[in-house]
């Protein structure tokens, strides 16, 4: 589950959802999105919800239902992040 991989990302950078300042999100068919919405409200940070946008796009393997890149906040002893760690744990 993807919003599983991002909370574990999240986590990981000593961060996490509430902390969360955008998102983008691409579906492969954007008559998905009201199932999109109400998996994404679901899992949300009510009190911060971040900036969001969705658009349909042609996604990096046709298997793929949805991607989602967010851009989140970090706590200031977090350390760098490693980017190569991050890309590895979401997959291309």
């Amino acid at each position: 589950d993807i919003l599983d991989k991002i909370d574990a990302l999240l986590t990981s950078h000593n961060s996490d959802k509430s902390r969360i300042l955008r998102a983008t999100i691409w579906l492969s068919d954007i008559s998905t999105s009201a199932e999109m919405n109400a998996q994404w409200d679901a899992w949300l940070d009510k009190s911060n919800k971040p900036v969001r946008a969705t658009v349909e796009g042609k996604l990096v393997r046709p298997d793929l239902l949805v991607e989602i890149q967010v851009e989140a906040a970090v706590h200031s002893r977090a350390g760098p992040i490693n980017t190569a760690a991050a890309a590895a744990a979401v997959g291309p």
